[in-house]
C-alpha cells in the first residue's frame, strides 16, 4: 500500500495496491475507492472490469483521486482521514466481496 497526497489546485490522492493470490482463475470484476473524512463520505470512485481482471499471483492497481478543496493536506497524517477499499472478486463458488481500510 502506498499512500500519498500531493498539492495542487484541489489536493489529489494517489493510491497504490497490490493484490496477490495463490489461487488461479480469480478475477476483479469491481473495486470502490471510498474516501472518508471523519465517518463522512467525501468521494467515492469506481473501477469496473466487466470481463474480469484476472489476477494471477501478484497485480498492482493505481488510482488517482481529485478531493474536495477544503480537504487539508495532513488530513490522513493525522487520523481524520480514511480510504476503504471494496473489491468484487470472481471466484469459481461465485462472486466475493473484500473489505479493507487503508492506513498511511
Amino acid at each position: 500500500m502506498n499512500l500519498s497526497v500531493s498539492e495542487g489546485e484541489r489536493p489529489i490522492l494517489h493510491l497504490k495496491i497490490n493484490m496477490s493470490t495463490s489461487k488461479r482463475g480469480v478475477r476483479v470484476l469491481m473495486i470502490v475507492y471510498n474516501v472518508y473524512r471523519g465517518s463522512t463520505l467525501i468521494r467515492q470512485v469506481f473501477q469496473n472490469f466487466p470481463q474480469g481482471l484476472k489476477v494471477a499471483g501478484n497485480k498492482s492497481f493505481t488510482k488517482s483521486i481529485e478531493l474536495p478543496k477544503n480537504v487539508p493536506l495532513d488530513c490522513f497524517k493525522q487520523g481524520k482521514c480514511s480510504v476503504k477499499i471494496q473489491t468484487n472478486l470472481k471466484t469459481r463458488f461465485g462472486v466475493v466481496p473484500i473489505e479493507y481500510w487503508l492506513s498511511p
